[in-house]
């Protein structure tokens, strides 16, 4: 069956108050019901008095209409219509450039989200115009064309735009035949559109989430309707398409990582007829962390911190790398630092201060391995405790087989441990 989204639009108000009046400083526009009070009205009839400048506008709760799929809408408008560029020729034609905004969970006008439907979004006159003050017929000018929607040989306009979430469709010029002896009409309008998901869906977030090899991260699921309304009382399962890569708990949605690479997991209900899936990517994990608590240094002495960078998940043997490491501590200085590492050569510097900077090589390409004993001095300089917090800049290795860099931090989750240093008082 084809996927269809039908509800009126309780916003119609300021065009017919522009339409009508020219200008509307403080019109008597009576509130809409709240989702928490009533349903919002099925249908909207608006009166103008062109001569006094005023509207008043009245939302009618009719009976559920036979062919709707959607029967009666409930919360905040689902549509807004909005006009602009009005103007009235004194003696035939009333013409107003309207657009509408889709404020739904979901795209109007298309059926798979990506391609226009060919009957775009359609308002459709539903009553009216007629002709409440004065003498003469109204009739709309220059409708899209008329199809049977309720009833039949309704006029409607169609905007041929697939509509987001919150897009306003491109203005479309609509008239009207009013002869200049008509002082007001009235009409109500329904906006129909095709949607994707007719019997609503499943949200998954994030929509990109990323989890460590060993890690995990709990994703958050969200049954909605056809309007993007919150669905309670639904039971969600979760499933991996790859589990070897990420796997996950079905009841709860906890994402594992187990290797590098990427799968697909979807959260399902009943209901719905659109399950939520997400690319889950898992990436390898390098640890920065320090070997052991540093000595507290005194006033004016210095105490050794030893770096570790631990590249155990990263697949490929590395033959050299080089980084940055930046160290923030506010009662501390730097001073000329050592090192030593089971690499087979390792140089450091550290320029500017609070700057580590390393390369080392091995000429036989080790897989997986942990980088020791980057280790500087530190020089306490005045008596109180400070996080050192090391943070990668720049982190790079090259694989001996493609001899092509790689981009760790691009590659990897980078996770660091502070470490906490003591200055005393001598």
């Amino acid at each position: 069956m084809p996927r269809t989204l039908q509800f009126l639009t309780r916003t119609i108000t300021p065009l017919v108050a522009i339409l009508l009046a020219g200008a509307c400083d403080d019109p008597t526009i009576p509130t809409a019901p709240t989702e928490d009070t009533a349903p919002l009205p099925q249908v909207i009839a608006c009166r103008a008095e062109v001569a006094a400048g005023t509207v008043l506008c009245q939302g009618l709760q009719s009976d559920p209409v036979p062919g709707l799929s959607l029967s009666v809408i409930v919360g905040n408008p689902h549509v807004r219509l909005a006009s602009d560029n009005v103007s009235y020729d004194g003696s035939a034609v009333f013409q107003a450039d309207v657009t509408v905004q889709n404020l739904i969970g979901q795209a109007l006008g298309t059926t798979d989200g990506t391609t226009l439907d060919p009957e775009g979004v359609r308002v459709f006159f539903h009553e009216g115009p007629s002709v409440t003050g004065g003498d003469g017929i109204v009739t709309v000018a220059n409708a899209s064309g008329t199809a049977t929607f309720i009833l039949t040989e309704q006029p409607y306009f169609q905007y041929d735009e697939m509509l987001d979430t919150d897009d306003i469709s491109s203005p479309m010029m609509w008239r009207w035949n009013v002869p200049s002896s008509v002082l007001t009409f009235n009409f109500a309008v329904y906006v129909w559109a095709n949607v994707q998901y007719d019997d609503g869906w499943v949200d998954v977030s994030p929509e990109q989430p990323v989890v460590g090899i060993g890690l995990t991260e709990t994703l958050d699921a969200v049954v909605r309707d056809r309007i993007g309304r919150p669905v309670t009382g639904r039971t969600v399962t979760w499933s991996s398409l790859v589990p070897g890569v990420a796997d996950v708990d079905p009841g709860t949605g906890e994402v594992s990582g187990v290797a590098e690479g990427t799968s697909t997991v979807c959260a399902s209900s009943s209901g719905p007829e659109a399950d939520g899936c997400v690319t889950v990517t898992v990436k390898p994990v390098v640890y920065v962390r320090t070997l052991a608590a540093p000595v507290s240094p005194s006033v004016g002495g210095t105490s050794d911190i030893a770096l570790q960078l631990d590249v155990t998940q990263i697949s490929e043997p590395l033959t050299s790398m080089v980084g940055d490491v930046t160290w923030t501590g506010s009662l501390l200085d730097y001073l000329d630092d050592a090192a030593g590492t089971i690499w087979d050569l390792l140089f450091s510097n550290e320029t500017p201060a609070g700057t580590l900077k390393f390369s080392a090589i091995s000429a036989a390409g080790l897989t997986g391995d942990v980088l020791d004993a980057l280790t500087f001095s530190v020089q306490g300089l005045s008596e109180g405790c400070s996080d050192f917090t090391p943070t990668l800049t720049e982190l790079t290795a090259i694989d001996p087989v493609t001899f092509e860099s790689i981009n760790l931090l691009e590659r990897a989750i980078i996770i660091t441990e502070p470490v906490n240093v003591c200055v005393v008082t001598p």
